[in-house]
């Protein structure tokens, strides 16, 4: 998941509705990589819904989670807060090759 600017509800209602759709076929257990690093501060309408969809993708089986946050502190911050609300800690990257070699392990 990418998200970029300033994060709209309208938005975060189709990626939550795909998401949805998307479940039903993701692996039990699963790795997942979201990229806030050019994301803008999250309005509380955004917060609600981004925690919705966190608490999907952890009842779908997600295993490891890698946050890209690059140089988006007050995004970031709030990403974190909402994953552990919902029970799950992020990795951090400060880019995307990052976050893969994160989730590779040591190669």
């Amino acid at each position: 998941m990418v998200f970029r600017g300033q994060v709209l509800e309208e938005e975060l209602e189709q990626a939550e509705r795909e998401l949805r759709q998307a479940v039903p076929r993701i692996s039990p257990r699963f790795d997942m990589i979201s990229d806030v690093s050019e994301a803008e501060a999250l309005s509380p309408a955004a917060v609600e819904r981004i925690r919705r969809m966190a608490e999907l993708i952890v009842s779908a089986g997600l295993r490891t989670h890698v946050r890209v946050v690059g140089r988006s502190g007050r995004a970031a911050l709030q990403f974190q807060r909402i994953s552990r609300s919902v029970g799950y800690d992020s990795r951090l990257a400060y880019s995307f090759v990052e976050a893969e070699q994160l989730l590779d392990g040591p190669g």
